[in-house]
């Protein structure tokens, strides 16, 4: 996937990596649920192949007005290139009576899928009619799975309790391949039996208690997480070795990665050979791909699910999907003499699975692993629009890689990121010119890995719409009077670090106290404070981590009285400090946050040192306030500004 989505890029920008709202949770009770899955049975058929046959029964009672709008109209996903999806049987029971639902209330059609990208996916719906608190909703699905991405690789998960699943559910796995199982989540949910029946292994797996684990939400600054699988989750596999998937995937990968070179590639490698350095050849080779490629991803055939295409038919088309670009990037990394591999993993703001058995399902992207002269590990993804060789990616930082070679007898795990290597930096130098006007100098920097993420969207801005983009940025989204900002450079495709500053008069009202007009220093790590921890059955998912630093500077005769006294904080997640330091000119005040976890767990929410975390954002780095002398409001009383 590429970074093309300019209101998160900018969001990105303007936040600073902030946590979007999401929930602070507890667990629903049965009484709050809006419908119950009285009957659910699934019996899956399993061939040499890997192909597969599901027929699936299931019964819903609506408990609840709610459970209208959630299940009285069902959609099944399935890929069409290499599966297919019958209903069987769809109605609703009202008390005796059984309303069957007709042909033309059922639909299947395809899922529409991005611009840059095709697809196969499809969806059938169906509409259940007449459906009321105390309906019952059945329907019986049959799938049919006659081509893998792999051949022979069969994966299965299953969850419970997303939903008020009652006791008595089974699924029944009837295998021509042997099996392994996992069950994760809390204990005592789930029964296993093993059979053989006329030389075929039978699974039947059992639930034994009803399982709720619906989340009520509660509005929080930070997204839910939690560091174990919450529900009984169930997962079922042929393959019980990373090596073992390995050596089934690697001869074709290898293949790909040991064909001719065509002329057009090694035209640019030979010019990358001038250059000195693995970081600034991998940096060309990038920049080549993201200039002469476009993105575009192809999930209709089951062949192209896991695997490259040609280098020919890359190069022949000029566009191509993670695959494509990470083949490119490590043939040409080859040839230049570096080990280069392929590399599978989970792209996103954090793992969706804990993996329990190995998998290729388990990841969504594919990107290198490469070796510089002296044995240093680099993690590239070619996809991104901006090269960063030398840096790290926020969205695939501290993930377990699937490197695709035959030694891959386990996974490993690409490094997280330090709060040093994401820098914001933000100097703001004001004077007040009157009750309603400010006179800011403002200096903005982003450190390079940083500035990898939004260098691409800010390319594309006309000089005009780069000027008020700052003048926003650094106004803080006051109106401007006068003055004038200094634009960053945007262009090439090799990230460094970003900078812009300004020079303006804004439109602020100064805040009246008992004690005279004042201006704040804004309040660092509010959202952790505030956060209530005793209902609290999830930990929480913060930005990836980094650092934040803010300098406020004021001309030392401005305001009355003495700055507050320094301060520092020290958490397994988070430290911080905020000094004040004057001289004969200059009041500056600095808050710095370095935060370390990006997930902190329920369990250490509950703990004494997430309390004194708290107790010390609120002593340490909460808003203050300065009082401004009159004095200051005077047009030759102005103070010559200088940074920080």
């Amino acid at each position: 996937m590429r970074m093309t989505a300019a209101a998160q890029i900018l969001t990105f920008m303007f936040l600073l990596f902030s946590a979007s709202h999401s929930a602070q949770a507890r667990w629903e009770t049965v009484e709050e649920a809006d419908a119950e899955i009285i009957e659910s049975t699934e019996e899956i058929e399993i061939k040499k192949d890997g192909s597969q046959t599901s027929l699936k029964k299931v019964s819903i009672r609506i408990l609840k007005r709610s459970g209208i709008d959630k299940f009285a109209t069902n959609e099944f996903n399935y890929n069409g290139s290499k599966s297919n999806l019958k209903v069987r049987q769809a109605y609703v029971v009202n008390g005796k009576k059984k309303i069957a639902v007709e042909k033309k209330y059922i639909e299947d059609k395809p899922t529409s899928s991005s611009i840059t990208g095709f697809s196969s996916l499809r969806q059938v719906i169906i509409a259940f009619p007449n459906v009321g608190v105390g309906s019952v909703i059945h329907y019986q699905i049959e799938r049919k799975t006659f081509k893998n991405s792999l051949q022979g690789h069969f994966l299965k998960t299953e969850f419970f309790g997303y939903d008020l699943d009652r006791k008595g559910q089974s699924l029944v796995v009837r295998s021509a391949l042997p099996l392994a199982w996992a069950i994760s989540g809390p204990d005592g949910y789930l029964n296993v039996e093993r059979t053989f029946l006329s030389g075929r292994e039978q699974l039947t797996f059992t639930l034994l208690k009803d399982a709720f684990f619906s989340l009520t939400e509660e509005r929080s600054k930070f997204n839910s997480w939690s560091d174990i699988i919450m529900r009984p989750t169930l997962q079922i596999s042929n393959k019980t070795s990373w090596q073992s998937l390995a050596a089934q995937m690697t001869p074709r990968l290898d293949a790909l990665l040991n064909a001719d070179v065509p002329a057009s590639l090694m035209s640019v490698i030979e010019k990358t050979k001038k250059s000195d350095g693995f970081v600034t050849r991998a940096n060309e080779i990038h920049s080549h791909i993201s200039e002469n490629f476009r993105y575009m991803g192809d999930w209709r055939s089951s062949e192209n699910g896991h695997f490259p295409r040609s280098l020919n038919e890359i190069i022949n088309t000029q566009f191509g999907d993670c695959k494509d670009f990470s083949l490119l990037m490590a043939v040409m990394l080859r040839k230049l003499g570096y080990k280069a591999e392929l590399a599978a993993v989970e792209r996103g703001s954090r793992p969706s699975l804990r993996l329990q058995l190995p998998s290729a399902h388990h990841f969504d992207h594919m990107i290198v692993r490469a070796e510089d002269e002296k044995g240093k590990v680099y993690w590239l993804d070619p996809t991104n629009t901006m090269a960063n060789s030398g840096g790290k990616w926020a969205d695939i930082s501290g993930r377990p890689a699937f490197v695709l070679n035959q030694k891959a007898v386990e996974l490993e795990n690409i490094p997280s990121i330090h709060p040093s290597e994401f820098v914001f930096d933000f100097e703001y130098q004001y004077a007040e010119i009157s009750e309603h006007q400010q006179r800011t100098k403002v200096k903005v920097t982003y450190s390079e890995n940083m500035a990898a993420q939004v260098l691409p969207e800010l390319r594309d801005k006309t000089p005009n719409e780069l000027r008020e983009f700052v003048e926003y940025v650094v106004s803080a989204g006051r109106n401007v009077v006068s003055g004038s900002v200094s634009t960053p450079d945007v262009s090439g495709s090799v990230a460094r670090i970003l900078s812009f500053s300004s020079d303006l008069t804004v439109q602020d009202k100064l805040q009246w106290t008992s004690s005279g007009y004042a201006i704040g220093i804004s309040a660092m790590l509010p959202d952790i404070e505030r956060i209530q921890t005793e209902r609290r059955v999830m930990g929480i998912e913060m930005s990836p981590p980094h650092t934040d630093i803010t300098r406020v500077q004021m001309r030392a005769g401005s305001f009355v009285g003495s700055p507050p006294p320094n301060c520092d904080i020290e958490s397994p997640w988070i430290r911080a400090s905020r000094t004040h330091t004057i001289d004969a000119e200059f009041l500056t005040t600095e808050s710095r946050v370095e935060q370390f976890a990006q997930y902190i767990s329920n369990a250490e929410l509950k703990s004494e040192a997430f309390k004194k975390l708290q107790n010390d954002i609120r002593n340490c780095l909460d808003s203050q306030w300065m009082i401004i002398k009159k004095s200051t409001f005077k047009r030759n009383h102005l103070p010559m500004f200088r940074y920080a």
